[in-house]
């Protein structure tokens, strides 16, 4: 049992596990914060993953062994991260070599490239890597965690092929643009 907000929820292909995300205290009488692997058949608590003080995980991909974390995050796992994060789920270990810097808002969606090569985060933040040039859309490179800076756009729910990207989070339609 679950207690507190489910945000996100991603299994792995092949159904054997769950990470559940969100703004919660503990699954089944067992401390957590705000990130955690279940056993999707009995729901028993696999491996707990920490996400800061007073976490609220808003999204979670899955990209190979890469699950991807956004929120009011501060850590994934035992690395520091702000507001966007990575973990090795083979190994359980957060990716150090990935962090970009969100800040100033809160980090609300998550999706990769079908290539592969860029992950784009979306939501309310206003500065990315210390400066305010990338507001509310970021893509960032898989590989070294680099920004993109060509995105400037506010998104609160995010779809992404190999060759489109398109927002959703204010009234109206926002059709497919080009990645560039």
């Amino acid at each position: 049992m679950l207690d507190g907000t489910v945000r996100a929820a991603v299994a792995t292909p092949d159904g054997s596990r769950l990470f559940v995300g969100g703004q919660l205290n503990n699954v089944n009488g067992q401390p957590i914060s705000g990130l955690v692997e279940l056993d999707p058949t009995t729901g028993a608590a696999l491996n707990v993953l920490q996400t800061g003080t007073s976490p609220s995980v808003f999204d979670l991909t899955l990209d190979g062994n890469d699950l991807y974390v956004v929120g009011n995050i501060t850590r994934v796992g035992t690395g520091v991260v702000a507001g966007a994060g990575r973990i090795n789920i083979a190994t359980g270990a957060a990716d150090q070599s990935w962090t970009p810097l969100l800040t100033n808002g809160p980090t609300r969606a998550v999706a990769v490239q079908a290539s592969g090569a860029r992950v784009f985060v979306g939501g309310s933040f206003a500065a990315a890597n210390g400066g305010p040039v990338h507001s509310n859309l970021a893509a960032i490179d898989v590989n070294t965690g680099l920004l993109d800076a060509n995105f400037d756009i506010e998104a609160l729910d995010l779809a992404v092929t190999d060759n489109e990207w398109a927002r959703h989070g204010e009234p109206g339609t926002h059709p497919p643009t080009p990645c560039a």
